[in-house]
């Protein structure tokens, strides 16, 4: 169950970091009016998920804001990983993961600058 967690993680940040790329142009392209939808297949690297795949939907229904994404990365700066964590807790969710099935897990992070969210995700 931890390793498919994990694969769901890396797949929502993987999907963020696509989010991000793509909203750059959000404000003047009707294709990312919101909300979006996107779908994807994972595979399993190791354990009890080692060679099996799995379906996952990525919604998302806001865009993080330039302040947000700039209080996000002085908060990583000042308190680290963990400090990174609480303040994500404490912002409204943007989108969901969901598994093929499933309700899925929110999240609280698709931005609109690359290099942002790339040190976001690092």
């Amino acid at each position: 169950m931890k390793t498919l967690r994990r694969l769901l993680m890396l797949a929502v940040f993987a999907l963020c970091a696509a989010a991000t790329l793509m909203a750059q142009n959000a404000g003047t392209d009707s294709r990312f009016a919101l909300p979006l939808q996107f779908a994807g297949t994972a595979f399993g690297q190791a354990a009890a998920t080692a060679g099996k795949s799995f379906g996952f939907t990525v919604y998302i229904t806001d865009w993080t804001t330039d302040q947000q994404v700039t209080d996000f990365l002085n908060t990583l700066k000042e308190n680290g990983p963990n400090g990174l964590v609480k303040a994500f807790d404490k912002t409204k969710d943007v989108g969901r993961v969901s598994p093929t099935g499933f309700v899925g897990t929110a999240f609280a992070l698709p931005g609109r600058h690359r290099r942002r969210a790339a040190a976001c995700t690092s």
